[in-house]
């Protein structure tokens, strides 16, 4: 019996514009950091900057996903400076990653459908989650929520910076369901990432549903269910009842 449906964020119910790439989404964060720190006297050249952030960022996701570390954006701004011989205050450092993350927000839409759908799953009387892998610290992503008129229809959000637990990992995902109050086996996971998302969730015991453009680079991993839109969703759960 399935009680409770779980998602990603990124690219499963906000589209962040990356279509041109991880990169060049950071990039836009990156710049309004430049601005932000510019507007304050700080003087360094934008590519060392960009540079800099876009190695820390990297690093730190695999450090995270691999379970060796956990990755937060305030961190990862701090040590990108500090090799550019900039230092920030704690106050300065926390505006200096909204600017960033303002930055990478701007033209960010929730994706087609995605307040029916959850609006159809508390319907349902069906227990509504988040799982997101993200270096933005809690607050960041619940303001996203709120302005997007989201936040409202989750019994539980988990965001993998505060968490200090990142899917794949089987922790990440129990911590959610654990939240719920149900078990993985009556929990289903939707994301845009399949071995992140959907393998990962499926090794934790719960079903993977992969929202894709692409069925063929599933070979490797097989999704429990693929849609392809958002509003696929009910008719998946309807054949698992």
């Amino acid at each position: 019996m399935i009680r409770s449906v779980i998602f990603d964020l990124g690219g499963t119910l906000i589209d962040f514009g990356t279509v041109s790439g991880w990169r060049a989404m950071e990039e836009r964060g990156v710049a309004a950091l430049y601005r932000f720190l510019a507007g304050r006297g700080h003087t360094l050249v934008e590519v060392d900057l960009n540079d800099a952030l876009w190695n820390g960022m990297r690093c730190g996701w695999d450090d995270a996903m691999s379970g060796r570390a956990n990755a937060c954006l305030p961190d990862i701004i701090a040590a990108a400076l500090a090799r550019l011989g900039i230092a920030l205050d704690g106050s300065t450092l926390s505006r200096a990653a909204r600017a960033y993350a303002t930055g990478v927000e701007q033209g960010a839409v929730p994706l087609e459908g995605a307040r029916e759908l959850l609006s159809e799953l508390k319907r349902r009387g069906l227990r509504v989650g988040l799982l997101s892998n993200t270096t933005w610290p809690d607050e960041f992503h619940r303001q996203e929520l709120q302005a997007f008129d989201l936040i409202d229809f989750f019994d539980a959000l988990a965001f993998s910076c505060e968490l200090g637990a990142w899917k794949p990992n089987v922790a990440a995902y129990h911590y959610v369901t654990n939240q719920l109050s149900v078990s993985p086996a009556e929990a289903v996971f939707v994301g845009d990432a399949l071995e992140i998302d959907v393998l990962g969730a499926q090794r934790a015991g719960l079903r993977g549903v992969w929202i894709s453009t692409d069925d063929g680079a599933a070979r490797d991993v097989k999704p429990d269910a693929i849609i392809h839109r958002l509003d696929e969703l009910p008719a998946v759960l309807d054949q698992w009842k």
